[in-house]
């Protein structure tokens, strides 16, 4: 949920898409228990007028001209079509060193932690198209005189470097966070990036580009509404940044020998559909979401199917899941989506097998909005020791175990079933709220899993009726 204080000039029924677009389909990330999304005003703009609006953005910056040979002009900047557009060009004849105009706008109001987003498609063309924040380094004094930028996202249209991961920049969310320019020696300097796949090229399509600064290092990206992946930035990010929208030209994607600026002035621009800026405030509404185990479960029979009552209190509503773990290992989970109010309700947890009689089983539920996942819950409750009580010996079990390294690991993970060999295993791979990304048979004793963005997720291995569940981590 959001407080609106944004006075959108569009047509009822547009704004009534629109307003239905911002709650459901690009919606901003769940705001912790009693908290919310406002938002910002002065950083935000649905470029519904003439001409950019004065006192929100600037169309250039006195202390930077643009990296040689692009550089900024106010003529490549527009609003028309309810759409911020940047036009690339080529200059009629050289400014010095400049060869090319690109258009550079900088937001005026800054701000730390919140929720920042965009809707843009990138042009097809060797110059960028970006979204970022940066401070300004003499707004500090002390160990604060230094330089903090945060990039939601930077990518290009053209390969004109010839290298293969320019070609997989054109098709990412390419995201950084930058220290230096620092003035004490104990600031950290350097950066930190990550990047997750658009399903195309970056001009092909719109996409939803956010990013939440939750904390100093804590930092969330979000593409077309869903979490990607967490940065941890080289230093604290403390210091209220500025927004930028900005296309230029990069070291590493030089000038085509035909100036590249050949295309239509559709294909040379950089198209914004909206920015919208957010912070958290303290929530109008009364009630909030909980959920916690009815009865303080210390034993457990040994069977294949277990049955819990839980007590929640739903604003909306919302997901709750009940998960069964062993020492080590996730087991398995069951869901239901319950209605606002409160109440208790009945969780199932099928098991894929049988568990083994022992000590330091946990059970956990946890309530959260619907379609997301563990990392968006609202509340959780958990019960630790809970012991399993059973007749049958470790033998009698059709259960697998097996070793997985490196984990985390960029993708590709090596597996040894501790009781056999890996050949003609039946291999599945889900994300941690249950979707399958990944299904075969394994051959070998490697699996790439690389394609799958940084996260965390369950493979389960499943050999002659045994079957052995491990959580794994992608990081990248």
């Amino acid at each position: 949920m959001f407080k609106n204080k944004f006075n959108y000039s569009k047509s009822p029924l547009l704004l009534f898409f629109l307003l239905f677009t911002i709650t459901s389909t690009i919606a901003q990330p769940t705001p912790p228990n009693g908290k919310e999304w406002q938002l910002i005003d002065m950083m935000s703009d649905e470029f519904n007028g003439t001409d950019l609006n004065g006192s929100k953005w600037a169309k250039s910056d006195p202390q930077w001209r643009g990296r040689v040979p692009g550089l900024f002009k106010e003529n490549t900047i527009a609003v028309n079509d309810g759409k911020l557009k940047v036009t690339n060009y080529k200059l009629s004849s050289p400014e010095g060193d400049y060869t090319h105009a690109c258009g550079m706008v900088r937001g005026l109001q800054r701000n730390t932690y919140g929720y920042y987003e965009t809707r843009m498609k990138a042009s097809r063309t060797f110059m960028s198209s970006t979204f970022w924040l940066f401070n300004k380094r003499n707004e500090f004094s002390g160990c604060d005189v230094r330089t903090t930028e945060l990039d939601i996202t930077e990518t290009v249209g053209v390969n004109s470097n010839g290298a293969t991961w320019v070609d997989n920049t054109i098709r990412q969310i390419n995201s950084n966070t930058h220290s230096r320019a620092t003035t004490c020696n104990d600031t950290p300097i350097g950066q930190e990036g990550n990047n997750a796949q658009l399903g195309g090229k970056s001009w092909e399509a719109y996409h939803t580009y956010g990013v939440w600064w939750k904390s100093k290092d804590e930092i969330l990206f979000y593409l077309d509404g869903q979490f990607v992946y967490e940065i941890t930035p080289p230093a604290d990010f403390n210091l209220p940044m500025y927004l930028r929208l900005v296309t230029e030209t990069y070291d590493w994607n030089p000038t085509p020998s035909d100036g590249g600026m050949n295309g239509s002035a559709d294909s040379r621009t950089t198209y914004y559909d909206w920015v919208r800026s957010y912070n958290l405030v303290d929530s109008d509404m009364n009630t909030v979401d909980t959920v916690s185990f009815n009865n303080m479960i210390t034993e457990l029979e040994q069977q294949a199917s277990y049955t819990f009552d839980v007590t929640y209190e739903a604003s909306t509503d919302r997901e709750i899941v009940v998960e069964l773990w062993s020492s080590t290992n996730w087991l398995q989970q069951g869901k239901i989506v319950v209605p606002q109010g409160s109440g208790t309700a009945t969780i199932t947890v099928n098991l894929d097998a049988i568990p083994q009689p022992g000590q330091g089983y946990a059970l956990k539920t946890h309530i959260r909005p619907l379609g997301t996942t563990w990392e968006d819950a609202l509340n959780r409750d958990q019960i630790n020791n809970i012991t399993i009580n059973g007749t049958l010996s470790n033998d009698s079990f059709d259960t697998l175990t097996f070793n997985i390294h490196p984990n985390p690991s960029c993708g590709v993970f090596n597996i040894k079933l501790n009781q056999d060999n890996n050949i003609l295993s039946d291999i599945t791979v889900y994300t941690i709220s249950g979707k399958k990304v990944y299904e075969n048979t394994l051959k070998t004793n490697t699996i790439n899993l690389s394609n799958l963005a940084s996260g965390l997720y369950l493979m389960k291995i499943t050999k002659n009726g045994k079957v052995a569940t491990r959580k794994i981590s992608i990081k990248k």
